[in-house]
């Protein structure tokens, strides 16, 4: 059985050649173990942003005690009930992403711009400082990729038109397509905070610029919704879907 990824760490210091390390929440001070995305194999193509893009992972900037960045993404909490299924969730990624490499997925034009804008996006923001977090928070960051993997699942369960194919992007969660044109956005938050509310309102309005394309805002169900924002977003034309998490699964109410 050949081996998808090795996430070896230091004991102590950094070591940047190094692919797996641990950070810990300043809050909660619960520790995390996060991977650079670097990926071997010895295929042409098997590389970190190749990997990131085709994968729609999420790059972290995690600030070192030097007081420099470090990118990595974050794959688990290192203990706690359920704490495993990120990880899993991460491994099945690059799985996935060795056999589209071999089978050509990778180097299509449009896997290349994609890997292209993420550089973009990641570079832009890079460093950039966020107000305080919890242990939940960042918890709910580990699994927004099984959010999505579940909304996506879920959308695919109503039916699709002829036509229409589902679509996502660095910029965006999950669309869905008919050619080339989005006829429906959503965009997953991890919060019901002001600030994911505000960047979700901003990244859908941004990305899905046709009056006729539909917006959803995906959050969190245990949060209550302030009623401005629940009253922005009706102005804007904004659906909510909600969802919950469990220690196994996501559920979409």
């Amino acid at each position: 059985m050949a081996i998808a990824v090795e996430v070896n760490t230091l004991y102590e210091g950094r070591n940047d050649s190094i692919a797996g390390f641990f950070a810990r929440d300043s809050m909660s001070g619960r520790a995390y173990l996060f991977h650079s995305g670097r990926v071997g194999g010895g295929a042409k193509g098997v590389k970190k942003d190749a990997l990131v893009a085709w994968a729609d992972l999420q790059l972290q900037a995690v600030l070192a005690s030097d007081g420099s960045y470090k990118e990595g993404i974050l794959v688990m909490p290192v203990s706690g009930r359920g704490a495993a299924r990120p990880a899993i969730a991460y491994l099945q990624s690059i799985i996935d992403f060795k056999a589209a490499v071999r089978s050509g997925e990778t180097q299509t034009t449009q896997a290349r711009e994609k890997e292209r804008k993420l550089r973009e996006y990641f570079d832009e923001f890079f460093g950039r400082k966020n107000g305080q977090v919890t242990a939940r928070d960042i918890d709910y960051v580990s699994r927004h990729g099984e959010v999505v993997k579940a909304l996506q699942e879920w959308r695919k369960s109503r039916g699709m038109k002829a036509g229409h194919r589902l679509v996502k992007s660095t910029l965006l969660d999950l669309g869905v397509a008919k050619g080339s044109d989005l006829v429906e956005a959503f965009e997953v938050k991890t919060s019901a905070t002001r600030g994911d509310v505000y960047t979700g309102i901003g990244q859908l309005v941004v990305h899905a610029q046709s009056p006729e394309c539909s917006r959803t805002l995906v959050l969190p169900g245990d949060e209550t919704l302030a009623k401005d924002l629940a009253a922005a977003l009706a102005r804007s034309e904004i659906q909510v879907q909600l969802y919950r998490l469990t220690e196994t699964e996501v559920i979409l109410l």
